[in-house]
């Protein structure tokens, strides 16, 4: 049969006239075909061998490997794709391309941004092993370079640093014009409330006179609506379970009061604080829960304050208002940009017509619906 398919041009060898080659194919297959059986009988042992030694002795590995379900010691391992034994990135690897800025999803600045689910107060004792500080927040200090990075990624449509721990960003789109703050408190900047002395004078008027890098309206109106703090100095309303309290301690944590919690007064190891109304963000949950009242369902100028999870940097932002080119915000809208920005905890200041954000050697930079208007307390920021 080999020699017969051979001559008729059939298998490797298609020349027939080449007798040497036909020859010596034929010698070739004769020997061949005595050896095959043991070649057969040697690869089918190596597998035998094979499969009993990587045969896992676990079942639990055994059945994940035949199901495709990773066992847990699997699951827990690392995964490296196309990656060294070392973990770094295989140099012959191509680098993703970086995305365009053109490119990047910048969201809404009033559509509903979700956050890490809330946690109730941890209240914190004191350094000196005292009574918890209602309201008090992990103070966890950051770098330069992390303040400059939550600046960055705030998508600031200008931005500039007017100090290196202070920084003043503005956010326009949805018909809205918004000014921003950040303050880097570790780094330098401050934040300090304006005495009871003071009395109704327009935004920037104390600020201007402390020296300070930057102010904005404080307290809820009427002119108080809940008690505020300058240097350890308690002033103003005492209707602390309307209101929430935001401000730092002597030692410099972060207090962070609930409207709806039950804050009957203000501790004394608070050093610089304002009262606010609604708490807008509650550790990392929005909580705004105001009715049906017009002062917070419909749009209109707006300043509040809000601080990262690190409690090292503030954020503050002034929403204009009532005008064509800025609609102002809703207190639901004002908690998602505050949200977006990266606060974890914030409150709503004073809003409407006394809604104002002033610049050392630039005066009010927003456009107040009410310009100059005295307001009953200020916040100040040293950078």
């Amino acid at each position: 049969m080999r020699a017969r398919g051979l001559e008729s041009g059939i298998g490797c060898h298609r020349n027939p006239q080449d007798r040497r080659l036909r020859d010596q194919a034929v010698a070739t297959s004769s020997t061949a075909g005595d050896y095959w059986p043991w070649v057969l009988i040697a690869l089918t042992s190596m597998m035998v061998v094979a499969v009993l030694v990587v045969q896992p002795s676990d079942p639990a590995t055994a059945q994940a490997r035949s199901t495709g379900v990773p066992a847990p010691a699997e699951r827990d391992a690392p995964s490296f794709s196309k990656r060294s034994r070392s973990g770094l990135p295989d140099p012959d690897e191509p680098a993703a391309p970086p995305v365009a800025p053109s490119q990047r999803r910048q969201p809404s600045l009033t559509e509903p941004q979700r956050g890490p689910a809330g946690s109730s107060d941890n209240d914190l004792a004191s350094a000196s092993g005292g009574p918890p500080l209602r309201g008090a927040r992990p103070w966890v200090a950051v770098t330069a370079a992390e303040f400059r990075e939550k600046v960055a990624a705030a998508g600031f449509d200008q931005v500039e640093f007017l100090t290196p721990n202070l920084a003043y960003g503005t956010l326009t789109g949805d018909g809205q014009a918004i000014h921003v703050l950040m303050i880097h408190r570790s780094g330098g900047g401050a934040m300090r409330v304006s005495a009871a002395n003071r009395g109704r004078e327009p935004v920037g008027a104390w600020a201007s006179d402390i020296g300070a890098v930057a102010g904005v309206n404080a307290n809820w109106y009427n002119p108080f609506d809940g008690p505020a703090v300058a240097q350890g100095q308690v002033y103003g309303g005492a209707d602390h379970r309307y209101t929430a309290l935001f401000g730092v301690a002597a030692d410099g944590r972060l207090v962070s009061q609930h409207h709806r919690a039950d804050n009957p007064s203000v501790d004394s190891r608070i050093r610089e604080a304002v009262s606010g109304h609604p708490t807008l963000i509650h550790r990392g949950t929005v909580t705004v829960d105001f009715g049906d009242d017009p002062t917070f369902t419909e749009r209109h100028p707006r300043t509040a304050i809000g601080a990262t999870e690190s409690t090292d940097v503030l954020i503050v932002v002034t929403v204009d208002g009532r005008r064509w080119s800025a609609a102002g915000m809703t207190g639901a809208e004002t908690a998602r940009l505050l949200r977006r920005l990266g606060a974890q905890d914030a409150v709503m200041l004073d809003g409407g017509g006394s809604s104002a954000m002033w610049i050392a050697d630039r005066g009010v930079v927003n456009r107040p619906s009410d310009p100059g208007r005295g307001v009953g307390n200020q916040l100040a920021f040293d950078g």
